[in-house]
């Protein structure tokens, strides 16, 4: 069990939150680490943060990269760099504003080489100010059924919930795309679940993602944002056609998405482009088999009720606010 692991992290205005993450990543069980950061022409101070907390590691020092953006490339690129500057037989992804367990690597590493894995997918919790939940990580051991999961936004398609083949991404040449900075992994995971021979799971949860961050690369809904996901669904409905695998799980996960793009813009010149430039194939079958309020604002949106559908989003926010507040105090 002495694979190399390169874990990977992007960073960008943390400085608030690199010291948790790089400790936690510094501090893990596994020995055979490789540390690759990549500073995305970060504002602030994360940089000399993180070369302070790494000197209380001698153990590690030979064992970390920090790159140098000249210029912002935004999280895909990021990725892309600390992708392509990895040595590992295996990788892991960790945003620079969250955190990892101690025996994350441990435990992943011996999952996949127990089970000859390509992929090792594990639960994960979300971290507020006070409190946290776990999330269950929904998967199924066939490797078509769990990619018709992810595709159909029915789990998450998150990268850094998962422990990753390297040459999945060199031998398929998949890397993210440059310049998108908003359904990123939802283009790429897909596509490294379809070229893994066997994807596996540890019930367990390792990650922590951090909600409070305000300056995190994905912190509010933008007409840039919107433009990502048509984007991603477009290549993602090319390279199901292209591999011939069944697109309908596809058409629904971006009936999802969709609904998510409503429920978070609250803006009718939003609203407008999102009706005028998200089209969905098979949209109006899957609308008329879904009820609820995902329902209720597609159909708004499609005959073109913006006002009522302005009005609904933001009560539907209040109430989501409201209910995320009792959670966290309880």
């Amino acid at each position: 069990m002495n694979s190399l692991v390169s874990i990977l992290v992007p960073i960008y205005n943390v400085e608030n939150f690199i010291e948790k993450c790089s400790v936690s990543l510094f501090e893990q069980t596994y020995k055979n680490i490789e540390y690759v950061f990549v500073n995305d022409c970060s504002p602030d101070h994360s940089i000399e943060v993180l070369e302070k907390v790494a000197k209380n590691y001698p153990n590690r020092i030979n064992s970390i990269k920090i790159i140098n953006h000249d210029i912002n490339k935004g999280l895909a690129g990021a990725r892309n760099t600390a992708i392509l500057n990895a040595n590992g037989d295996y990788v892991l992804h960790v945003d620079s504003d969250d955190f990892i367990e101690k025996t994350t690597v441990d435990k992943l590493v011996k999952k996949a080489q127990d089970d000859c894995a390509d992929i090792v997918v594990f639960d994960y919790y979300l971290e507020w100010q006070k409190v946290n939940k776990k999330v269950v990580h929904k998967f199924d051991q066939d490797k078509i059924k769990y990619l018709d999961l992810v595709l159909s936004a029915q789990t998450e398609n998150f990268v850094v919930n998962k422990l990753i083949k390297k040459s999945l991404y060199t031998d398929n040449g998949i890397l993210h795309t440059q310049g998108l900075n908003f359904g990123e992994d939802y283009l790429v995971v897909p596509k490294l679940i379809f070229f893994s021979n066997k994807v596996v799971k540890v019930d367990e949860a390792f990650y922590h993602y951090v909600r409070f961050n305000d300056n995190s690369y994905t912190s509010s809904i933008s007409k840039k944002n919107i433009e990502d996901l048509i984007y991603v669904y477009h290549e993602l409905d090319d390279f199901l056609a292209k591999v011939n695998f069944d697109q309908k799980s596809l058409y629904l996960g971006c009936v999802t998405k969709k609904f998510e793009l409503i429920r978070d813009s609250m803006s009718i010149e939003k609203f407008k482009f999102i009706r005028q430039n998200f089209v969905i194939q098979d949209q109006d079958v899957l609308l008329n088999k879904m009820s609820g309020i995902k329902s209720l604002m597609l159909k708004l949106l499609n005959k073109q009720m913006y006002f009522r559908l302005l009005i609904l989003t933001r009560y539907y926010k209040m109430l989501i606010n409201f209910s995320q507040k009792i959670k966290k105090r309880y």
